[in-house]
């Protein structure tokens, strides 16, 4: 019998927490979990002057059956005050249901694969159009994180994918800021957008 896996969890926070999140997350049922390296992105004019605007970051994903998501995210988001300032977001991506098809939601994860080095470009491109940040992860990090594989793609050692987290209505302006900045189709970027179900800890 195949357990019902219609969503997946990720969460991105601050370094050196992702590993207590899967253990959190197995020891309430949760399948497995995988943690990403990455350096997040805030917009704040402080940082930016003292060049504290940088910070390093870990991509969680989690895998989770349907009847005990709501049970393990919240009880996550609880004890690690993930709805609190700079603890780190919680969201969730559906699984495509053909059945279905798209779903309207309220945010959607903007996923840009750039050269490496230009990925600063595009979270400067897209703050200018409304964003609030971004998560940039390099390719090249320690042999404990599986940085080879993304979404099931194979990502070239040289490259750099940011992740941006966006409310609908900013999508379309943001990736024509992007597009305007970096020109994606001459660089060879490539850019794609999800569907996000589920979304905490996210400051407008």
């Amino acid at each position: 019998m195949v357990t019902p896996l219609s969503e997946i969890v990720y969460f991105i926070v601050p370094y050196g927490i992702g590993s207590k999140i899967v253990q959190c997350a197995k020891k309430l049922g949760a399948f497995s979990g995988n943690i990403i390296l990455a350096e997040g992105t805030v917009a704040h004019h402080v940082l930016d002057l003292l060049c504290l605007n940088e910070n390093k970051k870990e991509i969680v994903t989690l895998f989770i059956a349907d009847d005990k998501r709501e049970h393990i995210m919240g009880h996550i988001i609880e004890q690690f005050k993930i709805e609190k300032k700079h603890k780190g977001i919680a969201y969730t991506i559906p699984n495509y249901d053909r059945e279905k098809g798209e779903q309207n939601t309220m945010y959607q994860l903007i996923t840009v694969i750039v050269d490496k080095g230009v990925a600063q470009e595009v979270i400067s491109a897209s703050s200018k159009a409304g964003s609030k940040g971004g998560t940039i992860i390099n390719a090249r990090g320690s042999s404990i994180y599986n940085t080879q594989r993304l979404f099931h793609m194979e990502i070239e050692p040289e490259k750099e994918t940011v992740l941006i987290v966006a409310l609908q209505e900013k999508v379309e302006e943001i990736i024509e800021e992007i597009d305007k900045s970096i020109h994606l189709e001459d660089t060879h970027s490539i850019l794609f957008v999800q569907p996000i179900q589920q979304a905490y800890g996210i400051l407008e």
